[in-house]
């Protein structure tokens, strides 16, 4: 249930006081009587009697949402009485207002009609308009949720600004805020996590680079991972997914994305990886991350994906460890994927590392070489059998 403190918000009164924008411009209008009724009472806010302002005030409160374009109207008065008044109605006015719209949302279960909710022609875009979708997205317009989404709606330029800000009191609350000395976290709302995922995907939103950060946080708390790893795809699901292809035009955006696939085992992580790898935006690790996650999520028809990739000699690192000094470049981690794409064993081809542990075979830094010549035997390995195989 929509409770009515959580929709008394300054920007819902201040976009409609401010002209047409994104709140109640579809409601039903008032019957033409009690407009006229509510009119009258508007004007008798300005009496110079207090016994008449007190009745009239109590006569418009009971009109409720009948009431509403009069108090709009009287809000614009020129007597500073007449505003007061109308501007301390309002709210409760504007809750109903909500209430009635979102019921009709709700109501509205084959998508016949048009409905002038903040972000919600952005939202259907991204995670449909079906019963379940229609429901997140009511659950969206609650408490703080609908004041994000208020803001982003009245003014998109500052979206960035405003997603930024409800990630900061998010990730406050979810690591605990400090009361009588104890640091008490807060679990966070699914419909809280879907509001600032809906803005931060849109391509338009510009914002620090920390917010990603943050969001994958929160994709890892409870309610996002159950809704994440759920067998059918959900409209949060979606979002999600809207929100981690947006990351992926730069190194660190990719490797962070990709990794949360793998931690959450979700199958779509294999088509991020893919169209990573195609694009060719990222060169360093965020690509040969996408080359392991192709490996870890493909199938045999995948390793001929990353041939392309054998010939790419970007260097990923160089470290020494008992082992000796490894360099790993980028067409050693398409190599080793291919032979695990393949069935074939790693320790034929001498990776050193996997040669120890067979478990570093999806961690691209430990797929690298001792020298040059190590590297040359396992790629003409890699030759020889493929020739062997076109042969059979």
């Amino acid at each position: 249930m929509i409770r009515n403190e959580a929709l008394l918000t300054l920007p819902l009164i201040a976009a409609l006081l401010s002209g047409p924008g994104t709140a109640g411009a579809n409601s039903p209008a008032p019957k033409p009587d009690e407009l006229r009724k509510a009119q009258t009472l508007v004007r008798r806010l300005g009496d110079a009697d207090f016994r008449v302002r007190e009745e009239a005030t109590r006569d418009l409160f009971k009109m409720g949402l009948a009431s509403k374009q009069a108090l709009l109207e009287g809000s614009r008065n020129d007597d500073l009485e007449v505003r007061r008044r109308c501007r301390e109605l309002l709210p409760d006015v504007l809750a109903a207002d909500l209430r009635a719209r979102i019921d009709g949302f709700l109501a509205d279960r084959e998508g016949k009609r048009a409905h002038d909710l903040p972000c919600w022609d952005r939202y259907r875009k991204l995670a449909g308009d079906d019963g379940p979708a229609r429901r997140l997205f009511a659950e969206m317009l609650k408490g703080e949720s609908l004041t994000f989404l208020e803001d982003v709606a009245r003014d998109p330029a500052r979206a960035g600004e405003a997603a930024t800000s409800r990630c900061q009191d998010l990730q406050q609350r979810m690591y605990g805020n400090r009361q009588a000395g104890l640091r008490i976290a807060v679990p966070l709302e699914l419909p809280e996590i879907a509001a600032v995922l809906l803005v931060l995907a849109d391509p338009k939103v510009q914002a620090p680079n920390l917010q990603a950060y943050m969001v994958s946080n929160f994709l890892y708390q409870n309610a996002a991972r159950a809704a994440l790893t759920a067998a059918e795809p959900a409209p949060f699901r979606k979002l999600a997914l809207a929100w981690m292809r947006r990351q992926m035009d730069n190194d660190a955006g990719v490797q962070q994305v990709l990794q949360m696939t793998q931690n959450l085992n979700l199958k779509e992580g294999l088509d991020l990886a893919l169209e990573a790898a195609r694009a060719r935006k990222v060169k360093g690790m965020g690509l040969g991350v996408a080359l392991i996650t192709v490996g870890r999520l493909g199938t045999r028809e995948h390793a001929a994906l990353l041939e392309p990739f054998l010939d790419d000699n970007t260097n990923l690192g160089t470290f020494v460890l008992n082992t000796g000094r490894i360099s790993t470049e980028v067409r050693d981690v398409a190599l080793a994927m291919m032979v695990h794409l393949s069935g074939q064993d790693h320790k034929d081809y001498g990776f050193p590392f996997i040669r120890i542990n067979p478990a570093l075979k999806f961690f691209p830094y430990y797929l690298g070489f001792n020298d040059a010549a190590q590297r040359d035997k396992a790629f003409k390995m890699w030759a020889d059998r493929k020739a062997v195989g076109k042969k059979k």
